[in-house]
């Protein structure tokens, strides 16, 4: 895969990692003790300012403290983790537990306290009384050690502070809103695939028709999982001049082993390396390249919400404000071309998520198990109208037709539900 695009998995795949930023600090931690360590030993006592003296004994006695606390401090971080992703699971989704366990702000401050406790430790075993010429008292390394200290209690305060914040519906909308929005931004020139089957073309001709199945070689998953992404790139750099493929799976379409990806002229020879390094097969869904999965979050969250268990529709009605967010930057952009012409007269056909697909994507199951949630529905109608009003205003290239589909179910809706008469005639 390019550059951008293996950053981009790689970064994915780490972010839920709760080990591995926390490992890096770690890292640093072991490499600035013996840095220090390495002054203490050459440096002459003399010299010493006499507010950095230090014996061995203080020195036993600071380093051991701080390291005793931190363990402590660490336990309760790493408690107020499996807390917070227990309460995230069951108030919110199951689905939105990777974006609790892959906060950085709280990876940073485990990584903080684990780092001090490490470098803590390592002094500590350097410290030592064997006679007079055979002594070390660390005095440069308990003054970084006093200083880490004081900063991971400020960073443990802070993560206390920004994990109470990021708990509000707010905060998680805004969160989710954001990181669907910068997908969808990055798709900007792209092909944006989703998982639906490719439709027969009719027009004649068996190359402007393109491969399909019965007539065509296909590409089959060496594995069964999600399709984390597509290289297009990738795609076009190992296929020989004037070949037709059809991709028939997207990001965020699941796929058994020995399904066919995609399907090639009868007559192509595929590379060996075609399906890993173009069409990565993991064990999740990635918002990176799949603006679905994170529309459908937010929809999670909102059914979650209006469900009789839970019954908080001003959630819901919060969630459908920040989906409107990803829905008016999506009908900024124009609808993704199906078929695309590459380099040396390769084409290939790929399965567009239209402007469409994301509304019915964002509302049709909200619409469909909220028929007496009068905030709800008047929330989404009021999103869609916005956008309406803004596709005039700034003459956005999304189609009209989707928006005026969803407002007349919404009114359907809302017509043959229980609502009062009264909440009709408001909402009318």
């Amino acid at each position: 895969m390019n550059l951008r695009n293996w950053r981009l998995r790689l970064v994915d795949r780490l972010a839920d990692r709760l080990i591995v930023r926390p490992l890096l600090y770690v890292i640093a931690a072991i490499v600035l003790s013996q840095l220090t360590l390495a002054i203490d030993r050459d440096l002459n006592d003399d010299v010493l300012p006499s507010i950095l003296e230090t014996t061995v004994d203080s020195a036993n006695s600071i380093l051991s403290t701080v390291a005793g606390g931190l363990i402590t401090a660490i336990t309760l971080l790493l408690s107020l983790v499996l807390v917070t992703v227990q309460l995230a699971s069951s108030q919110f989704s199951p689905r939105t537990l990777r974006d609790w366990i892959g906060d950085t702000t709280q990876q940073r401050t485990i990584g903080i306290a684990l780092g001090t406790t490490v470098f803590c430790l390592l002094a500590l075993r350097e410290t030592r009384s064997f006679g007079e010429s055979d002594s070390l008292a660390p005095h440069v390394s308990v003054l970084v050690a006093v200083l880490l200290a004081v900063v991971s209690l400020v960073a443990v305060v802070r993560s206390v502070d920004h994990l109470s914040h990021s708990m509000r519906i707010g905060s998680v909308a805004r969160n989710l809103a954001f990181e669907t929005l910068e997908a969808l931004r990055r798709l900007d020139g792209e092909a944006d695939i989703s998982s639906r089957p490719v439709p027969p073309d009719t027009t004649s001709g068996s190359h402007e028709r393109g491969p399909c199945e019965g007539n065509g070689t296909p590409l089959t998953a060496p594995t069964a999982g999600w399709v984390e992404a597509i290289d297009l790139d990738a795609l076009r750099d190992r296929l020989d001049p004037n070949t037709h493929v059809a991709l028939v799976v997207g990001p965020g379409a699941f796929v058994y082993e020995g399904q066919p990806l995609a399907w090639f002229d009868e007559d192509a020879d595929l590379p060996t390396d075609l399906d890993d390094p173009v069409i990565a097969i993991g064990d999740t869904r990635l918002v990176a390249h799949d603006v679905s999965f994170g529309l459908l979050q937010m929809s999670d969250i909102a059914l979650r919400a209006i469900s009789p268990g839970v019954n908080d529709p001003n959630t819901a009605v919060d969630v459908v404000a920040h989906m409107g967010i990803v829905l008016l930057e999506a009908w900024s952009q124009p609808p993704a071309p199906s078929r695309l012409h590459l380099d040396d007269n390769i084409t290939v056909d790929v399965v567009v998520a239209t402007h469409a697909d994301y509304l019915d994507r964002a509302f049709s199951q909200i619409v469909r198990y909220s028929p007496s949630e009068f905030e709800v529905l008047t929330a989404m109608r009021r999103t869609i109208e916005t956008i309406i009003a803004e596709r005039s205003r700034r003459d956005l290239p999304g189609p009209l037709e989707p928006l005026e589909e969803m407002l007349d179910e919404i009114r359907a809706t809302v017509a043959r539900s229980d609502l009062s008469p009264r909440d009709k005639a408001r909402f009318d």
